[in-house]
């Protein structure tokens, strides 16, 4: 086989696209209303159904009807002052840069960071995610650039929690190729000393507030020893997503062609650009899928301990007279041992039934082998048999994997190709394997 590694990659990468595309453009028009509440600008509420999408990061509208057969309204912060639905409520907040420092939009990225260790703001209106709500209140955003944004409410404004990550010339430092001093990372951690003064009525977690990370985890921890502190129960408490991590078992089979070539045909002639036979093989093993949260659980980490393995043989007669002959025979025979790690798209079509597609690398570890030549040749005499290794093998196996599906609750089906780097272990010997496997799995 020609064809690079890194093309091989690029192929992988489009079917992996391509077959998410025909998930994800179905997606987009499937709706997911479920039993919601909005709060209008009046204070009136209207109970109905919202197109509920579990949003990674704060919708900027939403969907809603008044009854299932409705006809479907958009809102938007603008329009509403709140929503809940699914045990998430999300209000409507009109921030302002001047007084409230609401929304901050300074370089999310380590590598796009700035010398300024102050924020930058601007106003906005936007939906905010109540984390708690209560005597003290939480909220939430995570806006289009993935970057986390956490506010307190001091009634009737919200503020923002400040927190950014700066750089800053190091004078004791001096590049040695530049002369110049060398930058290091600094933080400015503003949010620390603003929930200090927020809840200064409870002294007894001031020292927690000094160890905090400005992520969901430690607010989260922070609010809840808060509460616990004033012995009192939030109104609202929004109870946050975690990775769900699933194990089962799946087994099938393996159709592998081997393709071994090489240049020189006075090399490895009893090898190289053979046509080998399909060697259908039983495979099996266990699975761990690390499901992401939010995004309706779509995404995971989808990992495989699994046998793979496959046999082929060949036989040669060569003839030049009736006393100088010979049959040789072939056998290549290889059990491996793979860790496959993938990542998974999964698209739900109708109840418990759904569809998925996931690429990803396979490392493999021999852990049985045949790899033999034997020769039966007659000269002029009694015939001699010749048995010894066929070429130097390789003790790993490396691979792509891309493959589609789909299942029912606990069950699934699975169609995979994977391209390995085969089982040579000289540069003499160029190899590989293709593999098809369908694959049933049942998860505990």
């Amino acid at each position: 086989m020609t064809t690079s590694k890194h093309t091989r990659i690029s192929i992988f990468i489009v079917l992996f696209l391509l077959s998410n595309l025909l998930f994800l453009t179905p997606g987009k028009c499937q709706k997911n209303y479920l039993p919601g509440v909005v709060i209008t600008l009046k204070g009136d509420t209207l109970k109905g159904f919202i197109d509920y999408l579990n949003w990674e990061k704060n919708p900027d509208k939403i969907s809603f009807k008044d009854s299932e057969n409705a006809k479907e309204i958009e809102f938007n912060p603008l329009t509403i002052s709140e929503f809940s639905v699914r045990n998430e409520v999300y209000v409507s907040a009109i921030v302002q840069a001047e007084d409230s420092h609401q929304l901050e939009y300074s370089p999310n990225q380590i590598k796009e960071s700035d010398f300024d260790p102050e924020i930058k703001i601007r106003m906005d209106t936007i939906f905010l995610q109540a984390m708690f709500q209560g005597t003290k209140n939480l909220y939430y955003s995570y806006d289009k650039k993935g970057k986390p944004q956490f506010y307190i409410k001091q009634y009737p404004d919200f503020e923002l929690l400040i927190y950014k990550k700066y750089l800053k010339n190091n004078t004791d430092k001096i590049n040695a190729n530049t002369s110049q001093s060398i930058s290091v990372y600094k933080e400015n951690k503003k949010f620390i000393g603003q929930l200090t003064l927020y809840l200064q009525d409870c002294p007894a977690i001031q020292q927690q507030t000094n160890k905090l990370e400005y992520d969901i985890k430690s607010l989260e921890k922070l609010f809840k020893a808060y509460y616990d502190c004033k012995k009192a129960e939030p109104d609202f408490k929004f109870t946050s997503e975690k990775t769900k991590v699933d194990f089962g078992v799946l087994a099938g089979i393996s159709a592998t062609q081997l393709v071994m070539s090489c240049s020189d045909p006075s090399l490895h002639k009893y090898v190289a650009n053979v046509d080998y036979p399909v060697s259908v093989n039983f495979s099996g093993g266990l699975l761990m899928d690390v499901v992401l949260a939010r995004n309706q659980r779509r995404w995971s980490v989808y990992n495989e301990l699994i046998i793979s393995s496959f046999s082929v043989s060949q036989h040669f007669e060569e003839y030049i007279s009736e006393e100088y002959f010979s049959t040789i025979d072939t056998k290549i025979g290889f059990s491996h041992l793979k860790v496959n790690s993938m990542l998974r798209y999964k698209y739900l079509v109708k109840d418990k039934w759904f569809l998925f597609s996931n690429i990803g690398l396979s490392i493999g570890r021999v852990i049985a082998e045949e790899n033999s030549i034997t020769i039966n040749r007659t000269f002029y005499g009694p015939p001699t048999v010749t048995e010894k290794e066929l070429f130097p093998s390789s003790k790993t196996e490396t691979g792509y994997l891309a493959g589609i599906g789909g299942g029912f609750k606990k069950y699934s089906f699975e169609a995979r190709y994977e391209w390995g780097d085969g089982v040579s272990g000289t540069s003499s010997l160029a190899s590989n394997t293709n593999r098809l496997y369908f694959l049933l799995g049942y998860r505990f």
